[in-house]
């Protein structure tokens, strides 16, 4: 199999598994590395933007092939499906010539095993690439009655948006499927915004400084994280502004004693790094009441949080100490539960915790367009009631005049303000709760907490609530 066989074979096959099997895009490229492995870069990248942009813009897809087919494909011929919409990609999106993209197409169905099947899609695809303009027309002409089709989104989000965010609904999902900046957070610690974006242009690349927050940078183009000045270093790390808040909001000082933070669902370490970046000095020297406790339930992304850890370790500047990242017993790392405190919490009470609870990440589709073929309505109500129980499970762990920062990047109020108006419901006769409310130039108050939506000052989707609890 040639390599030009082989990229479009591959991204097929993911599509098939990811529309079909309801597995998540990066599953399904780590499933097929050993393949990638063999691509050249080139390739590689190819593969890459093939995969999101045909998810990006599969509900599309969906519509323009059932009107370029003479009949409807049996069920169980989706890979040919996939091939379809892989190569109507292709013919919308990219530079690559139309006969060459075509033939190619083609050539990956035979690879794909699919030998029947490439008469019919050189003939769908000819037909699409004669008749383009009069096609697309027919999709701006059925935008009233066919939603899913004109926004390139499932139906039941493009209510469930409409619903949620009536005045701002269509600027959504249009942000929805741009392509994602890419932001950086600085390490002042290590280095201050404005001197990196000096670093950043004697490298030649292209940055601006974010709004809303002291530590954003916005790169006028995405690139290779090594070539940024001092990655490696940890100078800099990759994150969306709209992560960059949860630091702060947790009101740690240099001057507060018996701090105990714990970052519940941890992985990959965005914020934890972030708050240890922020409070360096909390953290030395170390005492039995200043310490933070991180839990990841996956031992894969455990790794990944480790890895950042030991990068942001290797922070350096000419004018700081050689050890910016607190000595290895101020930071705790476990594999474990959030949900289930009793397996891993040894009674300690904690004075920060920072909930970043598992979401339908609806608020960063830009960034993961399979989430437009893997989540349902269904999905998110069992997704609500996990964030419930993990706030209810979490709760008894906090101290006294302590505070939890509740996270999503999700945009739906089923998973945010409405999870914490059912806790603050639960604690009603307890009285050991109460809203702290966050005053804030970014996002939009909700009635609890504040939603940042897609696209807005060019960030993610991000919810943020923040929950005091009463000295009893």
């Amino acid at each position: 199999m040639s390599n030009a066989k082989s990229v479009r074979a591959i991204a097929a096959a993911i599509l098939d598994e990811i529309a079909n099997q309801k597995i998540s895009l990066e599953m399904a490229l780590n499933k097929y590395n050993t393949h990638t492995l063999s691509l050249n870069v080139q390739d590689q990248s190819l593969l890459q933007e093939l995969c999101y942009g045909c998810l990006r813009w599969y509900p599309q897809f969906e519509f323009l092939i059932s009107t370029l087919l003479p009949k409807p494909l049996r069920k169980k011929e989706h890979r040919v499906f996939a091939l379809l919409v892989l190569g109507i990609y292709q013919l919308m999106f990219t530079r690559i010539p139309e006969y060459a993209a075509i033939a190619a197409t083609v050539d990956a169905a035979r690879a794909s095993n699919k030998n029947w099947a490439t008469g019919l899609i050189n003939a769908v695809l000819r037909n699409f690439s004669r008749h383009k303009k009069q096609l697309l027309q027919q999709l701006q002409a059925t935008a009233l009655n066919n939603l899913s089709a004109y926004y390139a989104h499932p139906l039941w989000f493009i209510n469930a948006v409409r619903q949620s965010w009536p005045h701002q609904w269509q600027e959504v999902l249009h942000a929805n499927n741009q392509h994602p900046p890419m932001h950086l957070r600085v390490n002042t610690q290590a280095v201050s915004r404005a001197n990196y974006l000096q670093l950043l242009a004697q490298h030649n690349i292209t940055a601006t400084s974010t709004p809303h927050c002291d530590t954003g940078i916005t790169l006028a183009q995405p690139c290779a994280v090594n070539n940024l000045p001092y990655f490696q270093s940890g100078w800099v790390s990759v994150q969306d502004v709209a992560a960059q808040f949860a630091a702060d909001l947790l009101e740690l000082n240099s001057n507060m004693h018996h701090v105990r933070i714990l970052d519940a669902c941890a992985a990959p370490g965005g914020k934890l790094t972030h708050i240890i970046e922020t409070i360096p000095k909390l953290l030395q020297p170390v005492t039995d009441s200043v310490a933070i406790v991180a839990i990841e339930i996956d031992q894969t992304r455990l790794q990944k949080l480790k890895e950042n850890l030991a990068r942001l370790d290797a922070s350096l500047s000419p004018s700081q100490p050689p050890q910016l990242l607190p000595p290895s017993s101020a930071i705790t790392l476990l594999q474990a539960n959030a949900m289930q405190p009793h397996t891993w919490w040894n009674g300690k009470k904690f004075s920060h915790i920072l909930l970043d609870a598992p979401c339908s990440a609806t608020g960063v589709i830009r960034r993961h367009p399979d989430i437009k073929l893997l989540k349902t309505p269904a999905t998110i109500a069992k997704l609500a009631e996990q964030q419930l129980e993990l706030l209810e499970a979490l709760w008894p762990l906090l101290a006294d005049n302590g505070i939890l920062i509740y996270i999503t990047c999700s945009i739906l109020p089923t998973e945010n303000w409405q999870v914490i108006e059912r806790f603050l419901e639960n604690h009603k006769n307890k009285k050991d709760v109460y809203e702290k409310v966050i005053a804030a130039d970014w996002g939009v108050a909700t009635k609890f907490g504040r939603q940042i939506l897609p696209g807005v000052d060019n960030m993610d989707g991000f919810y943020y609530a923040r929950l005091g609890k009463i000295k009893s």
